[in-house]
């Protein structure tokens, strides 16, 4: 594999590994019912971690300089692709989860304009925009919803980081 596909390998491990250890290790909660909200959400950013690793697979395909590693790479992207629309349905539930545990503990109206609640609002709206731009690329396939959909995943992405260093 080239230097640029071991890198997104490593910054996917590090980035997950370092979620799951902060959350788990530095930060756990003393009620079950939060500690079940973080198994979820834990959960949820490791198959979002997965399919967003997707890109990084496609990039090593597009740019790669030695064919037979670009072969072996869309022979492996063919064999997982079939698991991206899953995968993200069942993180799509794991966030639903972890956001129906959470709200009902936001007892006053003001702690729901507290940074956690609402960079996880922001989250979920775009991890909405994210699975419409899915739909639409899988009903017509184009350069612009397929751009349209990374970007919108990066975007998530990027909620995300924010939502979790604010909890």
């Amino acid at each position: 594999m080239n230097q640029r596909m071991w890198m997104w390998i490593w910054i996917n491990l590090l980035a997950v590994g370092g979620a799951a250890a902060f959350v788990w290790l530095f930060r756990p909660h003393p009620y079950a019912v939060y500690r079940s909200a973080q198994f979820a959400g834990s959960a949820a950013v490791l198959l979002f971690a997965a399919n967003l690793s997707y890109a990084g697979l496609f990039q090593a395909i597009k740019r790669g300089s030695a064919r037979r590693l670009r072969v072996t790479l869309a022979k492996l992207a063919r064999k997982l692709m079939p698991w991206h629309i899953p995968i993200g349905i069942i993180g799509t539930a794991l966030v639903v989860v972890h956001a129906g545990i959470m709200l009902p503990t936001l007892r006053p109206a003001a702690e729901l304009l507290r940074p956690t609640p609402l960079s996880g609002g922001a989250a979920v709206l775009l991890l909405c925009l994210t699975l419409l731009a899915g739909v639409l690329r899988s009903r017509r396939a184009s350069g612009f919803r397929r751009k349209f959909h990374l970007s919108a995943a990066l975007l998530f992405a990027a909620a995300f980081l924010v939502h979790w260093w604010m909890s």
